[in-house]
């Protein structure tokens, strides 16, 4: 049962790294490419043996338990602290004084889930199991940042030693530097991140000649993308740099503007499928995060022609995508989903599936107002209904115990 708790985790902390979104550009890079995609399974996987192993070794048999009971793993499915704490290591970094505010914060939430759902809902939880649960989130931050700290590039040059050691005139070093020396590939990816971090405008034509030049590392050029869609519009990326794009540095850039929903971005990802034969996956995966109704439709054909998802999950996933659905638009499609996930030939995900997708997909929508509640409830009232009782009904259920939940916080 300890196991099936570590592979949540890894699992969930893999779906994020995924979800290009959340992922400061540079810092991790794209989902996918050979350099850096490849070392993070197997950099995870060796310090989360590291740290599970010290973990088993310091918590109590009896505390242990507390990660190996069914509502922490149902918890840590269909709710969303793997993502926040992927998320607060993102934005924090290095060990700090938060690490314990937030740690704590994570673990009263897990136990106010359990004392609801839990197998005995009477029970009071013993300071030794909530002490179980913090060290277990503990594994992941640690786990993480040491994860992010081997797979991300170290640029060290005389150089860049040279810049840094008179901060003062940085700046202007490094700008004649990108407009006049030859610089290696991480000497370019150091001075790009650098005018990322401290703003620095007026570099946009470079940087999109610099993401289009294929002699150039994929890091490198991503590094550029980044500055770029930092700092120019998404009509001016359609046009000018979109255009020069292929493969995954198009699709992560495209996404980069998802939340803009515009038109120009989707025609742009409609031509390039067009154009690249086999790409019709990786643009209804964008299309769906951008809620296009058409591009839902085709995940969902997609889907009840396969009857089972995939083990692993792939870089422009779209179990992934659907779990981003928020517009009550696409009820529908959500509600086909459903049907297709209570099916008895469907076979789901381990972990982190389609049922986990919509309970995120679900509570988004419900969560924009009462009336997107009230169609959430009727939704799944009606499916509810037409199962029956058994396993299904107790599925349907759980799910929306969990939209509920989620929407409380």
């Amino acid at each position: 049962m300890a196991d099936v708790a570590r592979g949540i985790l890894l699992s969930g902390i893999l779906d994020s790294f995924r979800n290009n979104r959340r992922n400061p550009v540079c810092r991790v890079f794209i989902p996918g490419d050979t350099r850096m995609f490849d070392k993070l399974p197997k950099a995870l996987k060796k310090w989360m043996a590291q740290e599970w192993e010290h973990f088993g070794k310091c918590q109590e048999s009896e505390a242990e338990e507390a990660v190996n009971t069914a509502w922490f793993h149902r918890y840590l499915q269909y709710q969303t602290s793997i993502g926040d704490l992927y998320d607060f290591v993102q934005r924090n970094g290095e060990e700090g004084s938060g690490d314990t505010e937030f740690l704590k914060r994570l673990t009263d939430r897990a136990f106010r889930y359990g004392a609801e759902f839990s197998e005995d809902r009477s029970a009071d939880f013993t300071e030794q199991e909530r002490q179980c649960v913090f060290a277990f989130y503990g594994i992941g931050i640690r786990v993480l940042r040491r994860v992010l700290q081997e797979i991300t590039p170290k640029a060290e040059s005389t150089l860049i030693s040279r810049i840094m050691r008179n901060p003062e005139t940085a700046e202007v070093r490094i700008l004649n530097n990108l407009m006049y020396e030859k610089l290696e590939n991480d000497e370019m990816w150091w001075h790009i991140r650098y005018c990322i971090d401290h703003e620095i405008r007026g570099l946009e034509e470079l940087m999109v000649n610099v993401a289009k030049n294929g002699q150039w590392k994929a890091w490198v050029r991503q590094a550029a993308a980044e500055y770029a869609c930092r700092f120019m519009d998404v009509g001016t990326i359609c046009i000018e740099l979109l255009s020069g794009l292929h493969g995954k540095l198009f699709y992560w850039t495209a996404e980069q503007f998802i939340d803009t929903r515009d038109k120009r971005l989707k025609d742009q990802l409609r031509n390039y499928a067009r154009y690249y034969t086999g790409q019709e996956m990786q643009q209804d995966v964008c299309l769906v995060k951008m809620q296009d109704k058409d591009g839902v439709r085709r995940i969902c054909g997609y889907l009840e022609r396969l009857k089972r998802m995939s083990r692993t999950v792939e870089p422009m996933d779209p179990i992934l995508a659907i779990g981003e659905i928020e517009s009550a638009e696409l009820l529908e499609e959500l509600g086909r989903l459903t049907d297709l996930l209570m099916r008895d030939d469907f076979r789901d995900r381990k972990w982190n599936g389609l049922q986990a997708a919509l309970v995120s997909a679900l509570a988004r929508v419900a969560s924009a107002g009462e009336k997107e509640y009230e169609q959430v409830m009727e939704l799944m009232t009606v499916r509810a209904k037409r199962c029956g009782p058994g396993k299904r009904m107790e599925k349907l259920s759980c799910m929306v115990e969990d939209i509920r939940w989620r929407i409380r916080g």
